[in-house]
């Protein structure tokens, strides 16, 4: 029996499906459903929000790549706000929230291991190669 729950059909555009993180050794990320009122009680989108999850189940890059062909993607307006940290983007990020046509993540954790990972590209610590990065 497969404990997975299905893809949903809008997979790139649902706010209730969360790409967690990502397990770079095992080239595998952790995933979860997870209900956008939660989006916004998360203070941030890192492991403390734990308590929010129900569960988390790992999707292989190849697995995720093969859901992400079937989706149709649609060009949509997005816009990225980055910063460094005690700056005040914690109260912008609530401000944002306020509006319906927004969701504001703060500081996700899948963003945080690829930015690692891309940093020690070429070192002895990576378990990327330059090639394997932007995949």
């Amino acid at each position: 029996m497969n404990d997975k729950p299905a893809y949903p059909p809008d997979f790139c555009t649902n706010p209730e499906w969360l790409v967690y993180d990502y397990a770079v050794p095992e080239q595998s990320f952790m995933c979860t459903q997870l209900q956008e009122n939660a989006y916004h009680q998360a203070g941030f989108m890192d492991r403390r929000m734990k308590s929010l999850i129900k569960g988390f189940f790992p999707v292989s890059l190849e697995e995720l790549e093969h859901e992400l062909e079937k989706v149709p993607l649609e060009p949509s307006p997005a816009a990225y706000v980055f910063q460094i940290g005690h700056c005040g983007s914690t109260l912008v990020s609530r401000a944002l929230a306020f509006s319906p046509l927004t969701l504001p993540l703060r500081e996700p954790q899948v963003l945080k291991t690829l930015a690692s990972s891309q940093r020690e590209l070429g070192s002895t610590l990576s378990w990327l190669s330059h090639g394997d990065w932007p995949r």
